[in-house]
């Protein structure tokens, strides 16, 4: 997206008409559609909360479980380069060691505190370090967190 440009996010955007009002389907289109990751290989497992991004946006993550796994490798994605620069790959558990957290800022957000994460990812393919934040980083946490069972 133009207002996220040269962040690091996971696949997503605005419904569509043919999506029918379903964010499980959004989600499977708009994974297609950026990074050319086929739904026969998505399944959707859990809706998350929706949250509100620094955009004002709401984002509903959805978790999804992918089969087999080797199609989501980023060597294997088709990227579309208008939406997209660049795909790698983190371990979930690397998002539940509060070790790997660089740095976590105490913040307002709608009137609630909020724990800004950042977390600086050396990918050992393409020798990049990505700086994984803000919402992205939220939702990474969140979710390594529950399928971890960590605090």
């Amino acid at each position: 997206m133009r207002s996220h440009g040269g962040e690091v996010c996971f696949p997503g955007g605005k419904q569509d008409d043919e999506d029918e009002g379903d964010d499980v389907r959004t989600a499977m289109r708009e994974a297609h559609e950026e990074v050319g990751l086929h739904p026969k290989f998505i399944d959707g497992i859990a809706r998350m909360e929706t949250l509100e991004s620094k955009h004002s946006l709401c984002v509903t993550p959805i978790i999804a479980l992918v089969q087999p796994s080797s199609v989501a490798e980023p060597s294997q994605l088709q990227l579309n380069a208008d939406e997209v620069e660049a795909a790698f790959a983190v371990p979930l558990h690397y998002f539940a060691d509060p070790d790997n957290c660089h740095a976590i800022e105490k913040v307002k957000w709608s009137g609630n505190d909020f724990l800004l994460r950042t977390y600086l990812y050396d990918d050992p393919e393409s020798g990049r370090q990505f700086r994984i934040w803000g919402l992205t980083a939220h939702v990474a946490h969140l979710v390594a967190t529950k399928a971890f069972c960590k605090k």
